[in-house]
């Protein structure tokens, strides 16, 4: 169960992530924290990802600070590239289990490649 702040300490589910370039994967994350961005629940047998991998790339998310302590912060994983919460270009504000968080910065997609050495 989520705690009064809305920590990763909910139910997990299997959400859908599509890429920037719009390959689309499963990956699991706290069922009320991706409910209250938007993500999508999947039912599809995509190809899972880690959320906190970095390879082939690093999931795109949001950062948010709590209204009433804005030095607890978190990180919370958007799946769709169009939603408006990552999309817009403005100051919003996100409600998890009744709890007020402010959206302080969006992060992209990161690449990661690995490079061929020598010959």
């Amino acid at each position: 169960m989520a705690d009064s702040v809305g920590n990763l300490l909910g139910p997990r589910a299997v959400f859908v992530y599509t890429t920037d370039g719009g390959e689309v994967y499963n990956v699991s994350l706290d069922q009320s924290v991706a409910t209250a961005v938007g993500n999508s629940q999947s039912s599809a047998n995509n190809p899972s990802i880690r959320a906190t991998g970095r390879r082939p790339f690093q999931l795109r998310y949001i950062l948010c600070a709590l209204r009433s302590n804005p030095a607890v912060t978190k990180r919370v994983i958007v799946g769709n590239p169009g939603n408006v919460l990552f999309a817009r270009d403005v100051a919003g504000e996100l409600t998890i289990n009744s709890v007020v968080w402010d959206i302080t910065g969006r992060v992209g997609e990161k690449a990661s490649f690995l490079v061929p050495t020598g010959g």
